[in-house]
């Protein structure tokens, strides 16, 4: 007797479950009402964080690749001995090591 109580109850929840599940609906197809984009429920979000033009961020100018991560934005090396990439105090260049100077 408890054993078929207890199917009967799981059996119930789960079809109130189920349809609780199927009921949900985004905004814009509740009564097939479109949502205006300037209202507040509308927010746009940067795609998985893949971007392939260079852009400011947090650690300096930056792209993201889809299979190698974040890779940094660099210009053209000027010379082949003593340039040096350096960031110091929010400045990031090529710096050359043996004159002491930016580029």
């Amino acid at each position: 007797m408890k054993k078929t109580a207890l199917l009967a109850a799981c059996a119930v929840a789960s079809v109130l479950l189920a349809a609780s599940a199927a009921s949900a609906a985004p905004l814009g197809a509740i009564g097939n009402t479109a949502v205006p984009a300037d209202s507040g429920l509308v927010q746009q979000v940067h795609a998985g964080n893949v971007h392939r033009a260079c852009e400011l961020g947090q650690g300096g100018w930056h792209y993201h690749s889809r299979y190698r991560g974040r890779i940094d934005c660099r210009p053209a090396r000027p010379g082949i001995r003593y340039w040096v990439w350096r960031s110091e105090g929010g400045r990031s260049d090529w710096y050359h090591s043996r004159d002491r100077r930016w580029r």
